[in-house]
């Protein structure tokens, strides 16, 4: 174990694959992303960050060939990402890193000083705050779920 490991707390990370990609018209989580899909690449960078748990969220038709991560089906009438994380949170009960598929320029230095800055952190770029790459503490999951 590093260093760093020993003074971050535990946390899970998910990695959001589920969205429908509607106005892209085809999946995102499958592009190519230097040579690898956009998928594979983003959940090797969370598996660099060595989690308790990593979970690969996605809709129940997408097949994802990987034995990395535990699949986590998002909610049958989808609500978004935010149904994703809620579920993703009632599993594991642990502070969850979230990340979209789709933010292939976060890096791992960033997201590791995101999970020891806080129990709950939300990354705000140059659009505004980034609510699919956050940090979501279990003490959350109360106001999550009501909406």
């Amino acid at each position: 174990m590093r260093a760093e490991e020993t003074k971050r707390p535990p946390f899970v990370a998910a990695l959001l694959a589920g969205g429908k990609s509607s106005r892209m018209g085809r999946d995102k989580a499958l592009l190519d992303w230097c040579g690898a899909a956009l998928w594979r690449v983003q959940l090797g960078r969370l598996i660099e960050l060595n989690p308790e748990r990593l979970l690969l969220s996605r809709r129940a038709e997408q097949e994802f060939k990987t034995l990395l991560a535990d699949h986590v089906i998002d909610p049958p009438d989808n609500p978004g990402p935010l149904g994703a994380i809620v579920r993703c949170l009632e599993i594991t009960q642990l502070p969850l890193l979230v990340l979209a598929v789709d933010m292939p320029y976060m890096t791992t230095t960033f997201m590791a000083s995101m999970i020891k800055a806080s129990e709950g952190i939300v990354c705000r770029g140059p659009q505004g705050f980034e609510p699919l790459c956050a940090v979501y503490p279990v003490s959350a999951l109360p106001l999550m779920a009501v909406i």
